[in-house]
C-alpha cells in the first residue's frame, strides 16, 4: 500500500498500511494510530518530544514547529525549527510493509558538526513493557531502567557484549534504531516513568518504526531489514564438550573423546579453546601440546564427533606473530600512525593490539588462513571477544575507533562466516551488534559459578530469553558458569537449563567433567545430555523456522503469550519459556527445590507425572535434584530420536550408538493435533471420549515407534498401510532421567509401513 497525506486543522496525517501518523505543528509531536487506537506518541510532552543537543553545551535544543512541509512519491520531508531556531529536516518513509523509517538530520553542516547527540521522548503507556536490547543479563523486560547501547566486554545488569538498538513492546510494535553509535535507552527510569528516551550519541536520528501487531511479526520484519540467520547442521545441536584452556591439551581431548563414549554420555561437538596455537595467532597447532593434531581430528570423526576451534581478533604483543603483523601493518593504530596496544582479554598482562579488519590484506590473510585449517577437518570457530576496540584508535577506512567499537563484532564474524559456510560449518560468537543475526550461533560469555541474580544461573536465562527477542535463536550458555569450579547443585540445575537450550555445552575454567564429580551428578547429566541428543529433530525442526521467521527456539512467555498480563508482571514468568511450541520449561536457578511455575493458556500435562493442569494460573512445584519442571501442551506430538543415542554423526564402532532408520513420536491426545518434520513425514491425531485416530504420512516407509501417553488402558481396533510389528507399554522419555518415579504412561505401537498412508484406529478397553 502506497502511503497517502492528508492535511488537517493543526496536523498532517500520514497514512500507510493502516497506521495513521500525524505530525502536529505546534508544539511539535508526533502521534501514530493504529484503528483509532494511539500506539505511541510524545504529545504529552508538550513539544519536547525530540531534541538535541551540542558539544559542550549541556543545555538541550527542542524541535518546536515545523515550518513546511513536501510529499513526493510516497516520502515526507517536514523542515522543523528548534526552539534556538536550528533548522532540522525529517524525512518520513515506508520501508516496507508495516515498517516506517523516520530520518532527523540537521539542515546546515556546521549544525551537524556540533551536534553530540540527538534524542526522542515516548510516552508510556499502561501496557507497555519493553522486550529485546540484544542479549541482557538482568530482567527481559527493561520498563523501568536504562539501556546502554554499548559492546562491553562483561555479562551483567547493565553490560552486554550484544547490544542490539531494537526493541518491543506488546502493545503491538517495535523499534530499529538504525544507527552504530552509542545509544542510551531510558525506559522509564523511576525519576520520569511516564515516558522513554532514546538518545543516540550522534548528529542524527533514524529510527525503523515497526508494527506488528504480534511481536513475533514485529521480529520477523526488523530481521527482514538486518538480515535471518541460516539454519545450521543437524549435528550442531548435540551435546557440546570444552574444557579449561589452560590445560587443555592432546591428552584431554582424547580423555573427552574417549570417556564420554566409554561412559555412553551423548555428544556431538568437541571445542578446543585459547591456546592450541603456537602463537595468538599462527594458526598452526602447538607441536607440544599436539604432536598428533591430524590423528586426533581424524580419530575424533571416527567416534563421531566435530573439533571447531578457538580464535580471537587481535594478536598478542611481544610474540613472533605480533612482530609479523607490525611489520605488514595488521593492527588499528593511535592518531599519530603508530601501533594501537591496549589490554585484550580478562587478564590486566594479556596485551596486544587489535586486526584492522578494513584493511583488504588483513581480510585476505585472515580468510586464508582459516581456510587452511578447516583444511585438516576442522568445523568452524569459537570467535571469541571482540569488544576491544578503543574509541580513539584510528582504522585504514578512516573510521575512528569510536565509530568502529559498535560494528567491529559485525564485521569480525562476518568474514569468519564468509569462510565457515563455504563448508557447510560453524560460527559460535561471544559479540554482536544489529546484523550478527545472520551468523549463526552465539554463547553467553564469562559467567560466575553460582545462583547470584547478576552474575550465575539466573543472569544467563535471561540472557537467553533476550537474546531469541532480538533475532538470536541459536544460543547456549557454559553449564555450571565459566570462572571457577560449580556445587553439584549449580552444576546439575544448570545441565537441566542447558538440555532445554538450544546448545546444551560444558565449558569454562576450573573443574566441570561430569565425570569428575559423584556418581549421581554423573547419571543425571548423562541422562539430560541423553534427552538433549533425543529432541534433536524437535530441535532441528524449530531450528529451521527459525531460520524463515527468526523466531526463537526459547521462546520467553511475554514473546509467547503477549496479551497475558501476568506473563509480564510475575517474576516466575519471566524465567520460563516453551522450548519449541509444546515443551514449557520452569528451570529452578535457585538452591531447593520449590518453584513456582506461571501456566499460560490452555491444558498442560505434567512430563513427570502426568498431572493435568488448566492454563491462566500459578502453581507450586517440588522439583527434586533430578528434576526440572516441565510441561506439556496437550495436543502435543513430540518427534524423538532412539534411546541410548551417542552421536547423529557417522562412526567407525558397532559399540557407538548412531541415528537409526527409525521414526519414534510422543503423542499427548486432544482433540486435535498434527506435526510434520521437513522429510515429509507428518501425522495427526483425532481424540474424541471413545477412540485415538491417528493418521500417518510417511513417504520414505521407515519403521515407526508412536507412543502414546494417555492414562488410559487401548486396544487396536484397527489399521491399514502398515503391519504391526509389537506393542506394550510407554513411558515419556523424561523417565530415563528419573525412571523409578515417573508414574503416568501409554501405550507403545511399533509398526512397519507397508503404504505412505497409514491409519489407526485406538479405544479405550471397555468402552
Amino acid at each position: 500500500m502506497k502511503a497517502k497525506l492528508e492535511k488537517k486543522s493543526g496536523y498532517i496525517s500520514y497514512n500507510t498500511d493502516g497506521l495513521n501518523i500525524k505530525f502536529h505543528k505546534d508544539p511539535f509531536a508526533v502521534e501514530i494510530v493504529k484503528d483509532q487506537t494511539s500506539i505511541i506518541g510524545n504529545r504529552i510532552i508538550e513539544g519536547q518530544g525530540f531534541y538535541f543537543k551540542r558539544k559542550k553545551v549541556e543545555k538541550k535544543e527542542y524541535l518546536d514547529t515545523f515550518k513546511g512541509y513536501d510529499f513526493d512519491n510516497g516520502c515526507l520531508k517536514l523542515e522543523l525549527l528548534s526552539n534556538n531556531n536550528t533548522k532540522v529536516k525529517l524525512n518520513v518513509s515506508k520501508k516496507m510493509d508495516y515498517v516506517v523509517n523516520f530520518s532527523f538530520e540537521s539542515i546546515l553542516a556546521k549544525d551537524k558538526d556540533e551536534i553530540s547527540s540527538f534524542a526522542a521522548d515516548w510516552e508510556i503507556k499502561e501496557k507497555d513493557h519493553f522486550y529485546g536490547f540484544g542479549e541482557r543479563f538482568g530482567k527481559i523486560d527493561k520498563k523501568g531502567e536504562k539501556v546502554d547501547l554499548w559492546v562491553k566486554n562483561g555479562s551483567y545488569p547493565g553490560a552486554t557484549y550484544k547490544p542490539i538498538p531494537f526493541f518491543m513492546s506488546p502493545r503491538g510494535y517495535g523499534m530499529m534504531i538504525n544507527t552504530n553509535h552509542r545509544c542510551i535507552c531510558k525506559m522509564g527510569e523511576i525519576d520520569d516513568a511516564n515516558k522513554y528516551s532514546i538518545i543516540n550519541m550522534d548528529s542524527k536520528l533514524e529510527i525503523n518504526f515497526i508494527y506488528g501487531p504480534e511481536m513475533k511479526d514485529i521480529l520477523d520484519r526488523y530481521l527482514e531489514i538486518v538480515g535471518k540467520p541460516s539454519s545450521p547442521p543437524k549435528y550442531f545441536f548435540g551435546p557440546w564438550k570444552s574444557r579449561d584452556w589452560k590445560v587443555e591439551n592432546q591428552e584431554s581431548v582424547y580423555e573427552d573423546l574417549n570417556i564420554q563414549r566409554e561412559l555412553d554420555i551423548s555428544g556431538t561437538i568437541k571445542l578446543i579453546d585459547a591456546g592450541w596455537e603456537t602463537e595468538y595467532h599462527t594458526f598452526k597447532f602447538d607441536g607440544n601440546k599436539y604432536p598428533d593434531y591430524k590423528k586426533m581430528i581424524n580419530d575424533a570423526s571416527k567416534k563421531g564427533y566435530k573439533i571447531i576451534l578457538w580464535i580471537s581478533p587481535w594478536i598478542m604483543s611481544g610474540t613472533e606473530a605480533f612482530k609479523i603483523a607490525k611489520e605488514k601493518e595488521f593492527f588499528i593504530k593511535k592518531e599519530d600512525g603508530s601501533v594501537y596496544v591496549n589490554k585484550l582479554g580478562n587478564s590486566p598482562t594479556l596485551r596486544g593490539s587489535v586486526l584492522d579488519f578494513t584493511k583488504p590484506e588483513v581480510v585476505k590473510w585472515w580468510q586464508d588462513n582459516l581456510r587452511e585449517v578447516m583444511e585438516l577437518g576442522i568445523v568452524g570457530f569459537k570467535t571469541d571477544f571482540g569488544e576491544q576496540v578503543p574509541v580513539d584508535a584510528v582504522f585504514d577506512n578512516g573510521k575512528s575507533g569510536e565509530e568502529m567499537h559498535n560494528i567491529f563484532p559485525e564485521l569480525y564474524n562476518r568474514l569468519t562466516w564468509e569462510v565457515v559456510k563455504e563448508k557447510d560449518g560453524i560460527l559460535f560468537a561471544r559479540s554482536a551488534w544489529h546484523g550478527s543475526q545472520k551468523y549463526p550461533g552465539i554463547w553467553a560469555g564469562d559467567q560466575a559459578p553460582g545462583f547470584a541474580p547478576w552474575s550465575g544461573l539466573p543472569s544467563v536465562i535471561s540472557a537467553g530469553l533476550s537474546a531469541g527477542m532480538s533475532g538470536f535463536p541459536y544460543w547456549a550458555s557454559d553449564i555450571g558458569g565459566y570462572f571457577g569450579k560449580p556445587s553439584k547443585e549449580v552444576f546439575i540445575r544448570w545441565a537441566q537449563f542447558g538440555a532445554f537450550s538450544p546448545i546444551m555445552q560444558i565449558h569454562g575454567k576450573g573443574e566441570h567433567d561430569p565425570w569428575n564429580f559423584d556418581s549421581e551428578t554423573l547419571i543425571i547429566y548423562k541422562n539430560y545430555a541423553q534427552l538433549h541428543m533425543r529432541l534433536l529433530s524437535y530441535i532441528d525442526k524449530y531450528s529451521k523456522r527459525a531460520a524463515e521467521t527468526g523466531e526463537p527456539i526459547m521462546k520467553a512467555l511475554p514473546f509467547a503469550y503477549q496479551g497475558d498480563k501476568k506473563v509480564h508482571e510475575l517474576e516466575c514468568a519471566q524465567y520460563e519459556y516453551l522450548f519449541g511450541e509444546e515443551i514449557l520449561v520452569a528451570p529452578i536457578y535457585y538452591g531447593g527445590n520449590y518453584k513456582k511455575v506461571y501456566l499460560p493458556k490452555g491444558e498442560w500435562i505434567d512430563w513427570w507425572t502426568g498431572t493435568e493442569y488448566d492454563g491462566c494460573q500459578e502453581i507450586e512445584y517440588i522439583a527434586s535434584l533430578k528434576r526440572i519442571p516441565l510441561f506439556i501442551k496437550k495436543g502435543s506430538i513430540i518427534p524423538l530420536l532412539p534411546t541410548g543415542i551417542e552421536t547423529i554423526l557417522p562412526v567407525d564402532s558397532k559399540n557407538i550408538k548412531n541415528e537409526v532408520d527409525k521414526l519414534i513420536y510422543e503423542i499427548y491426545p486432544s482433540e486435535e493435533a498434527t506435526f510434520s518434520l521437513d522429510e515429509g513425514h507428518t501425522i495427526e491425531v483425532n481424540k474424541n471420549q471413545k477412540q485415538i485416530e491417528i493418521k500417518i504420512n510417511n513417504p520414505g516407509l521407515k519403521e515407526m515407534e508412536l507412543n502414546i501417553i494417555d492414562g488410559l488402558d487401548k486396544e487396536i481396533k484397527s489399521f491399514s498401510g502398515c503391519n504391526i510389528v509389537d506393542i506394550g507399554k510407554a513411558y515419556p522419555a523424561v523417565s530415563e532421567v528419573d525412571s523409578d518415579k515417573v508414574v503416568h504412561e501409554g501405550f507403545k505401537i511399533i509398526i512397519s509401513p507397508q503404504k505412505e498412508d497409514i491409519k489407526i484406529i485406538l479405544e479405550s478397553e471397555g468402552k
